[in-house]
């Protein structure tokens, strides 16, 4: 009983004592977290640094997402189509419709499409054609070949350049005093043995029309002249007195095309001559003293004929 007493006392005395000891322990820890808290807030400095400066990528990252294969396929498609596609209905009407605001429609000028010509004589120097007088007279004057009728009957004068067989043949003349049935004009395939007897003629009229004929001087006492192309009046001729006209034969085979001022007004088939030389002829009708000024004479070996 004493030895319990005892017991209970001692442990009462612990309890007493602990419970002193407790407020001084947390007392005594306060003030410690109070001393550590002002140590670490003298250690945080007072300023902050500045971020150093980030660069820019200079380049793009090399590794990208790799496409699915739908996406792929379309872009394929496109690629191929803008490349090597033909050119879309829209995108052709406007380039056809700024060719021809710009007069780049194509041309049915044997003079423009046949390019460079194979021989031809702007009558600067002379040589190139006979002078004189017979039924005509020819002179070079202010760089042109003036040629005038003498009489009432044809009358040329020949170049002398090689015989011609397919060949597109053209002369820019200019008349003076002109009227009704005066004309002038190509005469071409005159065949080389016939003293220039022979051949076909292509000229227009005073009056604004057209012929073709074929010339056979060696039949009957004083040859014969045949039309092959009748007088016809047409509305590329520049009709009348002091005018200039471009005229052209176009002779491929047996296929005789004519052309006045760059434009086709007549197609005819003959094969009487298939080759010969050319020149300019002068008529007269109702002028006495008709006279012609050629400035432009050329001509195209194997022409293609556009249809």
């Amino acid at each position: 009983m004493n030895k319990r007493i005892a017991l209970i006392s001692f442990l009462l005395i612990g309890i007493l004592a602990g419970c002193s000891v407790i407020p001084q322990f947390q007392q005594a820890r306060e003030q410690y977290v109070e001393t550590r808290v002002g140590e670490l807030l003298a250690e945080i400095p007072t300023e902050i640094p500045e971020a150093a400066p980030v660069e820019e990528a200079t380049e793009e990252p090399t590794a990208t997402p790799e496409p699915t294969a739908e996406p792929t396929a379309e872009v394929t498609e496109e690629a191929t189509e803008a490349v090597t596609g033909e050119p879309t209905a829209e995108a052709t009407t406007e380039v056809t419709e700024d060719a021809e605001a710009k007069g780049l429609t194509e041309s049915y000028d044997p003079k423009t499409y046949l390019g460079e010509s194979t021989w031809e004589d702007k009558m600067i120097a002379v040589g190139n054609w006979p002078l004189g007088t017979d039924l005509s007279s020819a002179t070079y004057d202010k760089e042109t070949l003036m040629i005038t009728s003498l009489s009432d009957k044809y009358a040329w004068r020949i170049a002398t350049t090689e015989a011609l067989g397919d060949a597109y043949i053209e002369a820019t003349i200019k008349v003076g005093e002109c009227s009704g049935a005066d004309n002038y004009g190509l005469i071409f395939r005159v065949p080389e043995n016939t003293a220039y007897n022979r051949g076909y003629l292509f000229g227009i009229s005073c009056d604004g029309k057209y012929l073709l004929r074929s010339w056979d001087g060696m039949t009957g006492a004083s040859g014969v002249m045949s039309d092959l192309q009748a007088a016809t009046e047409s509305s590329l001729i520049k009709s009348g007195k002091n005018q200039t006209n471009r005229l052209g034969i176009m002779a491929v085979g047996s296929r005789l095309i004519m052309y006045i001022n760059g434009e086709k007004v007549g197609e005819i088939s003959d094969n009487m001559y298939s080759s010969g030389y050319f020149g300019i002829f002068i008529k007269r009708d109702k002028t006495e003293n008709l006279t012609i000024n050629v400035d432009d004479v050329g001509y195209w070996k194997n022409p293609t004929v556009k249809e």
